[in-house]
């Protein structure tokens, strides 16, 4: 009897534990700050000019944003950087590009806070030079700050993006492709026909 009551004493305890852990581990989960890439197009050929938008997600209240983004600057070159729709109302440093170097920095600030979802920072146009794999993502130096009046920084989860430039497409040398596929099959059709009528004339 007693061994029983202490088995199910074990088995509650086990239980407990295993909600407590679960709960702790949804608000740690919940509790985080996310800076990422997303970009318009789907796909992207050499060529193309496409916007990325930097963005972030937080359940603490930031205020300071202060980073340098880099990307591939052989498959990529920046046109173009935007702060119309930005969470950022203050620029200590407006977002200045090199694309000799392949970074982006900048320095903002937000007086009022911002804790939600996707909140947008900055809208860059990108210009895609080559085809191949390229990449886009953040220097070590990038630093975020919450609205707490002592200037805490925080470590947020970075996400950096990663995509595909597809090479350009001939579609002059594609019209040629098809119309010499097309005349194979005619002219195939073409002899097919003439021993056929070979074969019935000599009966």
């Amino acid at each position: 009897m007693i061994k029983k009551i202490n088995k199910r004493i074990e088995t509650l305890f086990v239980i407990l534990m295993s909600f407590l852990f679960f709960f702790l581990f949804a608000s740690f989960s919940c509790a985080t700050t996310e800076i990422y890439f997303q970009k318009d197009l789907k796909e992207i050929t050499k060529g193309d000019t496409f916007l990325i938008d930097l963005k972030i997600s937080s359940t603490k209240e930031i205020n300071v944003i202060d980073g340098t983004i880099i990307y591939d600057k052989d498959k990529l070159a920046i046109k173009e950087v935007t702060t119309n729709n930005s969470l950022l109302s203050l620029w200590v440093k407006e977002p200045a590009f090199n694309n000799e170097t392949g970074e982006l920095s900048f320095t903002g600030g937000s007086p009022e806070g911002f804790h939600n979802r996707d909140g947008q920072i900055l809208r860059i146009t990108f210009l895609a030079k080559q085809a191949g794999s390229a990449f886009i993502g953040f220097k070590d130096i990038f630093s975020i700050f919450i609205n707490d009046g002592k200037g805490t920084k925080i470590n947020p989860w970075f996400k950096p993006l990663s995509l595909f430039i597809n090479k350009k497409v001939n579609h002059f040398l594609k019209y040629i492709e098809v119309l010499i596929f097309i005349f194979i099959i005619f002219f195939i059709a073409f002899r097919l026909f003439l021993k056929f009528r070979n074969k019935k004339n000599e009966k």
